[in-house]
């Protein structure tokens, strides 16, 4: 009798259309005025730095193109809720928006215990931001 082996095939479907990005960084406004279901998946995911740590605590595609695209207008000023290094959810038109983002995380650490890694991605992206072309 001839033994037979069953080939196992590895299930390629991507579980999460972001994990293409999963490396790339992404910084979150610190000050949320988000509310509801979206502010509780907000608070879960608005301290990590990259996409797959904020996958891991719930970010879905939905909420990343809202979060980098959406303008919300707080004291009378137009901001993001996040920015990413992913090159096609960068745009130059936002550049002010992106800047506000950043100068509202550095209100947020004079009064907030933070990490040194989200004060060092807040850095990155400044940099990042300010030198948008």
């Amino acid at each position: 009798m001839e033994k037979t082996t069953k080939k196992i095939v590895e299930n390629t479907i991507k579980l999460n259309s972001l994990s293409q990005f999963q490396n790339r960084k992404i910084l979150f406004a610190l000050l949320n005025e988000k509310s509801g279901e979206s502010a509780n998946r907000f608070n879960k995911y608005k301290f990590t730095t990259n996409i797959k740590d904020a996958v891991k605590n719930s970010l879905t595609k939905l909420d990343l193109n809202y979060d980098t695209r959406h303008i919300s207008v707080r004291n009378k000023k137009k901001t993001l809720f996040a920015i990413t290094d992913i090159p096609q959810y960068l745009d130059i038109e936002l550049k002010s928006q992106y800047l506000e983002l950043v100068n509202n995380n550095k209100e947020f650490f004079k009064n907030n215990k933070v990490s040194n890694e989200i004060i060092e991605n807040n850095k990155y992206f400044e940099n990042l931001v300010n030198n948008l072309k």
